[in-house]
């Protein structure tokens, strides 16, 4: 089977219980690129055991699967690179006058507020990523929200009227595109650098929760596994996984 442009072939579903979970049943019925979007997603999946709150026919909630060629299972962060910075370059255009960033590994922020959420879930053997499906919840038009979610923002909040959501995915689309050929193409560097730019916190002290200390740090980069590196202001190096460091907002 080939691959299509991601989407290229979009299918709209009235309620799925989880994008990403759906997509994983069917995967043989589809090809990679092809996206599946629901307008009522009943149980959004986030990080860990978190869940993703979206109010029907008011955002966007869809999967879609890769079968990367470029870069080996070592080097599978740089999807989680590819695919956060197609939405930061998305919601950035969207918002040009407010303040985007990605908080690693892969949120995207306006301002301190979340306003989407990407989950990546990749098919391993030996070295080889035999597929990845990823997931993205993009907040468009919702005004309230009543999960205990950290500080939710939507697009429409920084907006006079409301978008229009098929627009909205097909200029989404476009953007994760456009970075995903810079990943076929192995601009690693370029891919990584910008990601860094990206990063909220980026060039500034912040307060970090790491192992459940508080400490005072600023961003030195990201290890070749997807670590996000530290230095606090005593001079000490620390590089943890997402379960280890914590952003303090």
């Amino acid at each position: 089977m080939g691959h299509l442009k991601i989407g290229e072939r979009v299918h709209w579903f009235d309620v799925l219980k989880s994008t990403n979970e759906y997509l994983t049943l069917e995967l043989d019925n589809y090809l990679p690129g092809e996206v599946i979007i629901t307008h009522c997603q009943s149980n959004g999946l986030g990080m860990g055991q978190n869940t993703w709150e979206s109010e029907t026919r008011k955002n966007l909630t869809f999967s879609f699967f890769l079968k990367p060629k470029s870069i080996t299972a070592g080097q599978q962060f740089f999807l989680n690179i590819c695919i956060s910075l197609g939405v930061f370059d998305f919601v950035k255009a969207i918002v040009p006058n407010q303040l985007v960033k990605v908080k690693w590994p892969n949120d995207i922020y306006i301002n301190e507020g979340k306003v989407a959420g990407i989950l990546i879930k990749n098919a391993i053997s030996g070295n080889q990523i035999m597929h990845t499906i990823i997931g993205i919840g993009l907040n468009v038009n919702q005004l309230e929200f009543k999960s205990e979610v950290k500080n939710p923002v939507s697009l429409r909040n920084f907006l006079i009227s409301e978008l229009d959501l098929q627009d909205c995915l097909d200029k989404l689309c476009v953007s994760v595109n456009h970075r995903v050929d810079q990943l076929e193409f192995a601009l690693f560097h370029k891919l990584k650098n910008d990601y860094i730019e990206a990063l909220f916190g980026t060039g500034e002290w912040r307060l970090y929760k790491y192992n459940n200390r508080l400490l005072t740090a600023t961003i030195k980069g990201i290890s070749e596994f997807g670590m996000l590196k530290l230095k606090t202001r005593e001079g000490e190096i620390i590089e943890g996984d997402i379960k280890e460091i914590e952003f303090v907002i």
